[in-house]
């Protein structure tokens, strides 16, 4: 490479570098009332990691205890994942001197438009989802009808599913599909004449499903019925009830508390902090180390960790955590090591009597069999953990897969580039780099 090529290239590398980190770090206004929080205020966070909502399930005493909790527990999780709150920790609490667990329900709400945690809507999915009892279809001729319908039907809700926002009617949907067993009863029942129709869970009568209105064949598009709600709460709300019904078990829920973030700041500086903090240091050592090659891996480490910010943001269902942020500095961990494995093998090739360019060839090759080994021992142990494990460990198989696979382009691909554009500028002087050769 030219030495004109290589400060071209420096020169267009470094104004991208610059501008992620800008994008990455500074908050600034972006019209008249919205402001760009940065990539890292962007990054999804999990609980505990900023102000979560804390809730109490308390088995009621007319209730049986359940046989398996961790089966109430799973159901559960799986019912605020159909709403959107992906990030929840719930944990089973016995009470001393019984067999008796009560939940602990730990999650970040959204946030309202004045910035502030939107606990009336998660009081809401609460409630919604530790709703107690069987689902229930009555119907009849007169209002508030009392005659149980399908009870020789196993399953007469096909399914139910949230169909997102129709904008010609400009609401939120779910669409419920009965079975062609239960539609057919339907079917029957409207065409002898007004038919009231409601659907109760347990105690709780579902709207519009409340038996106040007739229903007709032409709220249908064949065995299907549509729900129009002004909420997309409401909507998505009534689509996981109707398809998974109640609790075989009855709890009482309570919020406790607000739960601040572990950090008592933005999690997210925190984290860049933590990783600023190791990306100097590193870049410290390996420059005092390596000099010449300490720079490039250094350049190289910086480009890791914008990359993985970048990532943070890009891929969903990544959210940072205390887990996988070990996971990510883990991995930083791994990808200065390899570099540190490739220097070496360079400084070997110098000491046989190559040249600098040689030798920087031909120790990237001898690298490449020990670094890829490294990276793919990683993804296979994060891949274990994320098919063995849950919650947290999961979390930190994620970040730690991720950035295995980016260890390795870091220390082969990145280091090689920038020792490729430094070579020129530094006209391939030894010295600038620290190798010897071995009678030196």
């Amino acid at each position: 490479m030219k030495k004109r090529l290589s400060i071209v290239l420096l020169s267009i590398l470094s104004l991208i570098m610059a501008a992620l980190m800008v994008f990455t770090l500074i908050k600034f206004p972006v019209g008249a009332n919205k402001e760009f929080n940065g990539f890292l205020g962007a990054i999804e966070l999990d609980y505990g990691m900023s102000d979560s909502a804390v809730y109490t399930l308390e088995l009621d005493k007319t209730s049986k205890n359940p046989e398996n909790i961790l089966v109430v527990q799973q159901t559960l999780s799986d019912r605020l994942n159909k709403m959107g709150y992906e990030n929840h920790s719930i944990n089973a609490v016995r009470a001393v001197g019984t067999d008796i667990y009560d939940l602990r329900v730990e999650i970040n709400p959204n946030m309202t438009d004045t910035n502030q945690p939107d606990t009336e809507t998660m009081d809401m999915v609460i409630s919604a989802i530790t709703a107690y009892g069987e689902l229930k279809f009555f119907g009849g001729e007169t209002s508030d009808p009392q005659t149980e319908l399908f009870t020789d039907i196993e399953n007469p809700i096909a399914k139910a599913e949230y169909t997102g926002y129709n904008t010609i009617a400009e609401c939120y949907t779910c669409s419920i599909y009965f079975s062609k067993e239960a539609f057919a009863v339907l079917e029957e029942k409207m065409e002898a004449g007004d038919f009231y129709f409601k659907a109760t869970l347990g105690e709780q009568v579902l709207s519009p499903f409340d038996g106040n209105s007739p229903l007709t064949l032409s709220y249908f598009n064949k065995n299907s019925i549509q729900i129009q709600s002004s909420n997309e709460t409401t909507s998505k709300l009534m689509a996981m009830q109707i398809s998974s019904g109640g609790l075989a078990y009855k709890y009482n829920a309570s919020q406790v508390a607000m739960s601040s973030s572990i950090f008592g700041v933005n999690p997210a500086r925190a984290f860049a902090f933590i990783i600023g903090v190791l990306i100097v240091a590193s870049i410290f050592a390996m420059v005092i180390m390596f000099q010449g090659f300490g720079v490039a891996s250094s350049l190289s480490l910086l480009m890791f960790s914008l990359i993985f910010v970048l990532m943070l943001n890009a891929i969903p269902g990544i959210a940072l955590s205390v887990a996988s942020m070990l996971g990510i500095i883990l991995a930083m961990i791994m990808a200065v090591d390899g570099s540190i494995i490739t220097i070496k093998r360079i400084k070997e090739e110098y000491a046989t009597g190559k040249t600098v360019k040689s030798a920087s060839r031909f120790g990237f090759k001898r690298a490449l069999v020990p670094v890829v080994n490294t990276g793919v021992i990683g993804v296979i142990i994060s891949l274990l953990l994320f098919l063995l494990t849950n919650a947290q460990v999961k979390a930190f198989a994620i970040t730690f897969g991720i950035g295995s696979v980016i260890a390795v382009i870091t220390s082969l691909l990145l280091v090689r580039m920038w020792t490729a554009i430094l070579l020129p500028l530094s006209k391939n002087k030894a010295k600038f780099f620290n190798l010897k050769r071995e009678e030196e």
